[in-house]
Order: C-alpha cells, then structure tokens, then sequence
C-alpha cells in the first residue's frame, strides 16, 4: 500500500515535471516564460517543493514586471501564477484522464499589504476541492518566506476535453502516454523571451479614451500572452484587466488592490508572429471615498471574452 501510494506520488511529480517543461517550451504561447515559470534545467527558478494527491506546493521567484508602481507584487499576477501552476502541478497530475480543462474563474483576494517584490520568492500552497466530471474547484494561498499568508486563491475548470484525453489520458495507459510525452518535452528547445522591467511593455494600450469614470482601450496580443496551445492565457486576461482598471488612477501608497475577481467566458486564439487587436472597456464606482470598483470588459469583434471586478481601497 506504502509502495503505490510513493510510485503515485513520483508518477504524479514527473507528469508536472513534463508539464511544467512544456509550457515553457511551447511555440504556441509562451505566457508561462514571461512569467518566468519555469524549472532550473530550463534557466528558471520555479521549484515543484511537494505533489501528492490533491495537495501542492510550488514556490516561485516574482518577475519585476509582475509588481505594480509600489514596488510590490500585484494580486492579479499572483493570481497568473496560480492558474499555471494549480494547472500543470495540480489539476493534470491529479485529474483520473490527465485532464488539464479550461479556465472558467480565477478570483483571489489580499490578506495583507504584500511587502514582496521583484526577485523575492513566493510559495503556492494549493489543493483540489472538488474534482469532477465537469467542473473542478482549486484553492490556495500565497505565502511570502516569512510564512505569512498573503492572498486567497481560487480557480475553477471546466473540465470536459474530449475524445483525446479519454483515451491517451486514463489510468491504465497513462504510463506509457507519460513516457512518450516526457521524450517529445525533452527534444522542445526552451523558449527565450525578452525581459520586461514593467507592465506596460507587456500589454501596451492604445487609443484610450476617457470620459468620467470609464475607459475605452486597443491592445494588441500576440504569443507571448497566450497559453502553451496558442489561446489567451487565463492569467494574461486578469492582469490585463487589473492595468486597465488602475490605468490613470491616482497614485497613492495606501491605495492597494485588495479583491480581483475574473470570469473567463470564451478563449481568444494567439498566433506567433500575428498581433491580434482586443478592445477593453472599463466603468469604475464607488462606495467610499476610500474604496472603488473597476468593472472590466475584455472583447474581442465586439463580443465580451472575459469580465472583471477589480477592488482597491487604503489599508
């Protein structure tokens, strides 16, 4: 019994290993890279600290353009972080057909200032509250290397993939489909990606217009926001969403983002090479003079692909 709890929870380390490898290889997308989730054989600092049956933890290095004006990480990158990461180190390995799904809602919100910045380490600690057929619910925590909980996570999946995934990805074969698929990760060269010192070289607005509390804006997406099969990363889209809704607010250290909430309603394909134009529309309201909400549109030909609350006020 001992002995195939170890061989599953090996097995289940190796899947996100490969998983983990190919998402930072990929040629399709490449958001995993900008966000610098990636292992050591890779030229990252991502390291995979614990994987046993429902439960993970995951420890990463904060890239500089992840952090807001203060300095400090913002709770819409860590929440990037934790859609790759409950993914490919936490859905896939645990799922009974190597399931990845597709991302339906991520939502997080802060615990505390995160006094974190570029270059510190952070710890993604996560588990599967529910697994099924359809949906599938992730919970975790950011923990800053003092131990302290720094933000709530949460992501939901909706988990029906196909004809594929039944069958390649069931138990009885799924051993062979690791083998094979751990030799196809192993000839992918790692991608390379530019450094970025900020948000705004990663997802550049245009054509903003103001009027009162709301904001119209372009922006162009390309492979380096998009996932490692070629559509707009999850991740991508809360961040975007959180730029837009702080873009031109008034800087203010005791102003801090305190609740992101993202619903994922359809998947924009990315392709390498191409920029593809999305609009973005913003409203913001109030309930103090202290406290404010940002409602984000992400639209793509006029049709509504993500919705976003983004929640700020003084701590």
């Amino acid at each position: 019994m001992l002995g195939d709890q170890r061989t599953r929870a090996f097995n289940m380390l190796r899947a996100a290993r490969a998983l983990v490898k190919y998402a930072a290889r990929s040629k399709k997308g490449k958001f995993s890279s900008m966000l610098e989730l990636q292992l050591e054989e890779d030229g990252g600092r991502m390291q995979i600290e614990r994987m046993e049956d429902g439960m993970a933890t995951v420890s990463v290095e904060v890239a500089p353009w992840c952090c807001g004006g203060d300095g400090r990480v913002t709770l819409a990158a860590l929440l990037a972080m934790f859609d790759e990461v409950s993914t490919f180190c936490g859905c896939v390995p645990w799922d009974g057909n190597s399931r990845p799904g597709v991302s339906l809602q991520l939502s997080g919100r802060s615990m505390k200032v995160a006094d974190v910045g570029a270059g510190d380490r952070i710890t993604l600690r996560y588990s599967m509250q529910k697994s099924g057929k359809t949906v599938s619910f992730l919970h975790g925590h950011a923990i800053n290397k003092q131990g302290e909980e720094l933000a709530y996570l949460r992501h939901v999946k909706f988990m029906p993939m196909g004809l594929l995934f039944d069958v390649f990805g069931r138990k009885s074969i799924r051993h062979h489909t690791l083998n094979y698929f751990e030799r196809y990760v192993d000839s992918m060269p790692p991608n390379v990606v530019p450094a970025h010192a900020s948000i705004e070289e990663v997802f550049k607005l245009s054509d903003m217009e103001k009027e009162g509390d709301s904001k119209t804006c372009e922006v162009s997406l390309s492979a380096e926001h998009a996932n490692p099969n070629g559509f707009l990363h999850g991740g991508a889209a809360v961040m975007l969403s959180n730029h837009l809704a702080l873009h031109g607010e008034p800087v203010d250290p005791r102003m801090h983002v305190y609740s992101v909430n993202s619903d994922l309603l359809s998947s924009i394909p990315l392709r390498k090479g191409v920029q593809t134009k999305v609009q973005m529309d913003s409203s913001r309201t109030s309930s103090s003079p202290s406290d404010f909400t940002s409602h984000v549109r992400l639209l793509k030909a006029g049709r509504p692909t993500s919705y976003s609350l983004v929640s700020w006020r003084q701590f």
